[in-house]
């Protein structure tokens, strides 16, 4: 008697497990319901045998076999459509309330429905409804990159239901309004008045204008590229009266010291002005413009100045193209080269330039919104070079258009309102040595 009790129980709880198996699994098909139904048959006998225990009758085979056919059978006949209707109405009981609760926990999205639920159960307009609650999280929390990916993502996005087309399109909204009201702040920050403050350069409202605008297009843009181009042309034919100035300070004392027939060269630009020089100061004039655009700019993912190489594509882009023609003009400078002995002697003149720039922002489609008249500047009067062994005697050449470019990227960024970086008046040369 006891045992037939504990074979009811323990079959009882068996076959209760394989019917809720059955309810929870059988949606995954035939194969599923037929195993867990086949061990619910069993169960079912397990059952059935401990009754008959109690009633002291024994079962024969054919009842046996009956009963777990039976149970077998309709576990794998019924089971899948209850338990995928089962599992239908659950996924969406989750959708329900996800979508009622709003867009607060996107996460919810993801671990709680497209994670938990087989791709047949899912309603086709979720992943508007979660990329929708990442937007807006990313605006809550002021993730500019964020924001900036998961527009690339929606554009990228494509072969969806009508639903999700709508609520991926309300997402990229919501972004382009978040990015909006980002820049017009930091457009406000940069255009506020400072005051009795002097400033060292003149503020240009025609180019507050133009990069206003610019601001306009990042806003609706999947990535923060400004693009800098960059046009240089070195023209460095001596002008008129440069032989006869030449001549007369060949005839100078210092000059004599080192060269007493009067015959003191001018030193040889060699690859001062060379393209490999050329994109070591581009990259010092970005550097210098990036880390002033910063003041406004202080999130990532807001604004980022990107060289463009000589011949890349220029269509779509937002550009600043810096345009620089080198000249020389009528003078030199006494340079002295100190020696393996310790002294310094003069070596040669070097000849003056002075540096012609142009400065346009150029919109997608290639209009100018900005276009200065150009303007001339010299390196720094007042330039000191922390000289190394090794430098080539020309890398005087190269320090100077070192302090150029730096002098006028200060410049630009002075008159877009901002503060410049620092008066710097020491330079010193980055190349290859002398043999």
């Amino acid at each position: 008697m006891g045992g037939s009790i504990i074979k009811l129980f323990m079959f009882g709880i068996l076959l209760l497990g394989c019917l809720v198996g059955v309810y929870a699994s059988a949606y995954k098909g035939y194969g599923t319901a037929f195993f867990v139904g086949l061990i619910a048959g069993l169960s079912a006998w397990g059952v059935a045998s401990g009754a008959a225990g109690l009633a002291k009758k024994e079962l024969s085979w054919a009842v046996v076999g009956g009963i777990v056919g039976v149970v077998t059978i309709l576990c794998t006949a019924a089971g899948p459509s209850v338990s995928t209707s089962a599992r239908q109405s659950e996924a969406d009981g989750v959708f329900a309330e996800l979508k009622e609760d709003g867009d607060s926990f996107p996460d919810n999205w993801k671990w709680r429905y497209s994670d938990k639920y087989e791709e047949q159960f899912l309603k086709p307009e979720w992943f508007g409804h979660y990329t929708l609650a990442r937007v807006h999280e990313a605006v809550d929390t002021k993730r500019a990159v964020d924001l900036r990916n998961l527009m690339k993502e929606i554009d990228d996005h494509d072969g969806d239901d009508d639903d999700t087309k709508e609520l991926l399109k309300e997402a990229r909204k919501d972004a382009e309004k978040a990015f909006t009201k980002i820049y017009d702040d930091a457009t406000a920050k940069m255009f506020k008045a400072v005051g009795s403050k002097k400033r060292e350069f003149p503020v240009d409202p025609a180019l507050r204008g133009a990069f206003a605008t610019m601001l306009q297009g990042l806003s609706s843009s999947t990535d923060a590229n400004v693009y800098v181009a960059f046009v240089n042309e070195p023209k460095l034919d001596p002008p008129e009266g440069t032989d006869a100035l030449l001549k007369q300070m060949q005839r100078h004392p210092d000059a004599r010291a080192s060269f007493p027939k009067g015959n003191a060269p001018v030193i040889d630009p060699g690859q001062a002005f060379s393209a490999s020089f050329d994109n070591k100061r581009r990259g010092t004039f970005i550097t210098a413009m990036n880390e002033s655009f910063h003041q406004v700019f202080e999130s990532d993912g807001l604004f980022t100045l990107v060289p463009l190489k000589d011949g890349d594509d220029r269509d779509g882009k937002l550009i600043f193209e810096v345009s620089s023609t080198i000249f020389r003009i009528k003078d030199f400078f006494f340079y002295d080269k100190t020696g393996t002995d310790g002294v310094k002697r003069f070596a040669g003149f070097l000849f003056a330039i002075e540096v012609e720039w142009g400065f346009r922002i150029l919109d997608r489609k290639g209009k100018v919104l900005y276009a200065p008249e150009h303007l001339r500047s010299s390196p720094a009067q007042e330039l000191s070079v922390r000289r190394k062994p090794g430098d080539p005697t020309w890398s005087m050449y190269s320090v100077m258009m070192d302090s150029a470019y730096y002098n006028y990227a200060r410049r630009i960024v002075g008159n877009f309102g901002l503060t410049p970086p620092p008066i710097k008046k020491a330079f010193s040369y980055s190349g290859p040595v002398a043999e």
